[in-house]
């Protein structure tokens, strides 16, 4: 067993999901898509925070530049028809925001936005 997780760093947030209670016992999980934002070919990673790890996903958004550690797993499932599959996770361990990737279109309408008019100012 690795005792280290993985890390991705200065991946950008793709979606952020709500956090969903499952089962009588109130099992709590929350997803997270990052995405490395290459060219030719991006790469996507789903990544699921649980239990007291959903409330880290709070006040990350779409866009943020983060550094994500996950503890890879997976798991096999046999079928009804004897077919084995394989199944790959990757569960939350840390969560660091960078930055944000603000949309050049809309980043100057934020900047306006957060700047006073000639009619805002006292004199």
């Amino acid at each position: 067993m690795n005792n280290k997780p993985n890390t991705f760093n200065d991946w950008t947030v793709s979606t952020v999901g709500q956090t969903q209670t499952i089962g009588a016992k109130g099992f709590q999980k929350r997803e997270l898509v990052i995405t490395d934002n290459a060219e030719k070919y991006p790469q996507f990673r789903l990544i699921e925070a649980t239990q007291d790890k959903c409330i880290d996903l709070d006040g990350i958004a779409k866009g943020d530049k983060v550094n994500v550690d996950v503890w890879p797993g997976g798991r096999q499932w046999t079928n009804p028809e004897g077919v084995v599959k394989t199944f790959n996770s990757y569960r939350l361990a840390k969560i660091e925001k960078i930055a944000h990737d603000w949309d050049v279109t809309t980043a100057g309408a934020a900047i306006d936005a957060a700047m006073p008019s000639d009619d805002d100012l006292p004199f």
